[in-house]
């Protein structure tokens, strides 16, 4: 298993990951990630926004997860688009990626980490809780909002 940054051959597979997993639990809708404008391109979008940044980890070539942040203010950023395929959850990928996604975005000078999920996926809302993020009455309100999701959380890095 390697977790590197992504890269433009990884895009394909990373929107095939993460529109596969919203389908599987019926949040292929407008207001998500399925309709990003950018998914098709994540490796683009994250080298052309500063202080962000996009991982995916592999085993034997294939995208097993995927994960990162990009910023919402001066202190604060957004977790974002993390997903682990359905055949390895469980056994610690996401927490390998948000331990680095909480390193990286250290480095990039913010102090917090949002996340906005949906009471559907109670898996992700697990493991979220486990590594220290709370939950908000209300959105945080930053203008990239996804609509459909109900779930506002926020973790002190």
């Amino acid at each position: 298993m390697r977790l590197r940054s992504i890269e433009k051959r990884d895009n394909a597979a990373v929107a095939a990951l993460i529109r596969h997993s919203l389908e599987e639990e019926g949040l292929a809708i407008k207001g998500t990630a399925y309709f990003d404008p950018y998914l098709d391109d994540l490796a683009g979008y994250y080298q052309a926004t500063p202080s962000s940044a996009y991982f995916v980890v592999e085993d034997d070539q294939m995208i097993i997860g995927a994960g990162g942040f990009a910023p919402i203010s001066k202190e604060t950023a957004e977790l974002q688009k993390l997903y682990v395929h359905e055949a390895y959850r469980g056994k610690g990928i996401a927490g390998l990626l948000l331990r680095h996604i909480f390193q990286e975005a250290k480095k990039e000078g913010f102090t917090k980490l949002y996340l906005e999920s949906s009471q559907v996926l109670k898996q992700a809302l697990k493991v979220y809780e486990h590594f220290g993020f709370t939950a908000l009455e209300a959105p945080l309100s930053f203008g990239d909002s996804h609509d459909a999701m109900d779930v506002w959380m926020l973790k002190d890095l």
